[in-house]
């Protein structure tokens, strides 16, 4: 063998002998990544910690993170639940069960799949750039549980396997944060069927549409849907009636009062009301004076069963937000069409006419009502929590 071979074969030697020492590194560079955080000291906690209910009822149990500065894009949870507790055994249904808080930036469909023994693997995403990703104490998403059966129990999630990942301001590749404790939440479901206890309450508010002002003649009946909510108790009333006031909120917005005797409603405490006008989002109040969204589980407010000591709750400086024209509960792209198509022609109705892509009750759709749906955006989705 000649010595130009012998140094072929010396070459081919080394290079199979630093490939392989490279696919070593990179392999030990992958698992070190696995192990990296580019956050510390994540909660995940399971929301309201205390849950009663009646067989038949459902037991809504929120998904919570505590991120500090950390803008998070996901999150992956699995959830055990004891006996009287259930979920749908159906594929669809239970991707239905999990209800996603929108406003927190967590848009994709849920992973939900169905585990062994009464457990859950939950995965939620955002497809936001980081610009619209929140930080802090974050709402994920519900999961609404059917309360089958007389009993009590936990629901609890494994450490283990939960995971919170984010935007990482370093820019590296990283995307996990370090979840350090995981707080479950407890349940007691009773029989029902009796008295709860207590009289019917009564509500009493101001509340404004956005965008609405004292000289727009065309906001005469419109009629709101009510919603209440206290722990897992939850009435709906439809068809509520409002009163246009002379008063006017900072953004000059008219201002409509109401009062309603909430029939077969009992609690007078940690109280939260949801409104949704014709052609708009559902938007959560839950304490008085608000001026944003009100991103805390339950409510504060307080009501009484007399309408005349029950507080007036003004809730008119956070109006209700518009655009959902078709009334999905979304603004999507068929809202926009047809806010849009009426606003090309500029289409105009008398005095007193409703015309459903007329957000502001101007009696005109014009480049405002655009506007308008495209400020309600941020929202995109009733507010249900």
């Amino acid at each position: 063998m000649n010595k130009s071979n012998v140094r072929s074969i010396v070459f081919l030697a080394l290079m199979t002998i630093a490939i392989f020492m490279g696919v070593v590194l990179v392999r030990q560079n992958q698992e070190l990544r696995r192990g990296a955080y580019f956050a510390d000291n994540i909660t995940v906690s399971l929301l309201p910690e205390e849950s009663q209910a009646i067989v038949g009822d459902v037991v809504p149990i929120q998904i919570w993170v505590s991120s500090g500065g950390n803008k998070v894009d996901g999150v992956q949870v699995d959830m055990c639940y004891g006996d009287g507790l259930e979920l749908p055994d159906d594929e669809i249904e239970i991707y239905d069960s999990v209800v996603l808080n929108t406003s927190n930036g967590f848009t994709q469909k849920p992973l939900v799949l169905g585990l062994d023994n009464n457990c859950v693997r939950i995965a939620v995403s955002s497809d936001r750039p980081e610009s619209q990703l929140k930080s802090g104490v974050l709402h994920v998403a519900t999961v609404n549980f059917e309360a089958s059966q007389v009993g009590s129990g936990e629901v609890t999630m494994a450490l283990a396997k939960t995971t919170v990942t984010g935007d990482n301001p370093e820019g590296g590749s990283d995307t996990y944060m370090r979840v350090v404790a995981v707080n479950g939440a407890s349940y007691e479901i009773s029989e029902g069927g009796g008295d709860q206890g207590g009289d019917d309450v009564w509500a009493n508010y101001k509340v404004a549409f956005i965008g609405v002002r004292p000289a727009n003649k065309c906001t005469t009946d419109w009629q709101t849907k009510l919603v209440v909510l206290s722990g897992s108790t939850k009435k709906e009333y439809a068809n509520i009636q409002l009163t246009k006031t002379s008063e006017v909120n900072e953004n000059g917005e008219i201002i409509f009062s109401g009062s309603k005797k909430l029939t077969g409603f009992t609690a007078t405490s940690n109280v939260a009301l949801f409104f949704k006008g014709p052609k708009h989002l559902q938007v959560k109040y839950g304490k008085q004076n608000q001026t944003e969204f009100y991103n805390q589980a339950g409510g504060e407010l307080t009501l009484t069963a007399s309408a005349d000591t029950s507080t007036v709750y003004d809730f008119s400086e956070y109006p209700m937000l518009a655009g959902d024209v078709d009334g999905s509960g979304v603004i999507d792209g068929v809202d926009f069409a047809l806010v849009k198509g009426k606003a090309k022609e500029f289409k105009q109705v008398a005095d007193g006419v409703n015309m459903v892509e007329d957000l502001d009750g101007s009696c005109q759709v014009n480049n405002i009502d655009v506007r308008l749906l495209v400020e309600s955006l941020n929202e995109k989705q009733d507010q249900i929590y």
